[in-house]
């Protein structure tokens, strides 16, 4: 009975270790500031249900993901990078030259996700975009961040009781989609944006907010005329907008539980 009891004791006094932890890492965590982003990594929407999601790397070696659809890590996740795997990412954009890079490298099919992959240097940022034609170079760099992505020991900085999938609006078959609308994009922009005023800034190319998707998600589709911008012209414009945290063009949008 005392060794029962004993057992017990070690038992509780263990998890209650644990848990103080636990409590104790997660109050640790650091505040993460944009200016100090060296490296990023961002994968758009697809006619299927490819994951959605943004990758950020610190100067301090953290990383923030920030899943938008079709994966299993939802809203934002923060972790500290091994200094092997921040090294070896360094090392992968030095490696490509990535200055010398094209900032596109463009594609004409539509089924493909767009991929965005940014550098950080002092003052100087450049972001490369491109579907499935790249350089042997960034093909490293995206294998790379996409490890890191799937990796495991991600601490969830938030807590959502949806989890959103991407549908193509007429999921019948792929030819259906070939006719997805392209002049719809939809736009996810950060918390304190005020979406009324966001829009006037763009006003000359006569921006509206459609609707709104799912009063637990800050996400809203827009329209604007075509005539005045393109459709791949509009999305890279708002894409590099600083209030925007992501813009894809429109897919029918379902949620479920957690």
């Amino acid at each position: 009975m005392k060794l029962f009891s004993g057992m017990l004791e070690f038992s509780v006094s263990i998890m209650m270790v644990s848990l103080l932890f636990s409590c104790s890492a997660k109050k640790a965590l650091p505040k993460l500031n944009d200016k100090d982003v060296l490296m990023s990594f961002e994968k758009g929407s697809c006619l299927g249900k490819c994951a959605v999601y943004s990758l950020k790397i610190y100067k301090n070696k953290y990383a923030l993901y920030t899943g938008t659809a079709n994966t299993d890590k939802m809203g934002k996740h923060m972790m500290l990078l091994p200094d092997s795997t921040f090294n070896n990412l360094q090392e992968l954009f030095v490696k490509a030259d990535f200055e010398k890079l094209q900032v596109n490298y463009p594609s004409e099919i539509i089924d493909f996700p767009l991929v965005s992959v940014g550098y950080y240097r002092k003052n100087n940022v450049k972001v490369i975009t491109y579907k499935e034609t790249k350089p042997a170079e960034l093909g490293r760099i995206q294998t790379k961040m996409e490890q890191i992505s799937n990796s495991f020991g991600w601490t969830s900085l938030e807590k959502k009781q949806e989890v959103m999938e991407y549908q193509p609006v007429d999921g019948r078959n792929r030819q259906a989609n070939q006719n997805l609308p392209q002049n719809e994009i939809i736009i996810q922009p950060k918390e304190d944006v005020n979406i009324d005023q966001w829009v006037k800034r763009y006003e000359g190319y006569k921006v509206a907010v459609k609707q709104k998707l799912a009063p637990n998600f800050n996400y809203y589709v827009i329209t604007w005329d075509t005539q005045v911008i393109g459709s791949e012209e509009m999305l890279q414009k708002i894409k590099g907008d600083s209030e925007i945290i992501l813009a894809s063009f429109n897919k029918m949008i379902t949620t479920r539980g957690n």
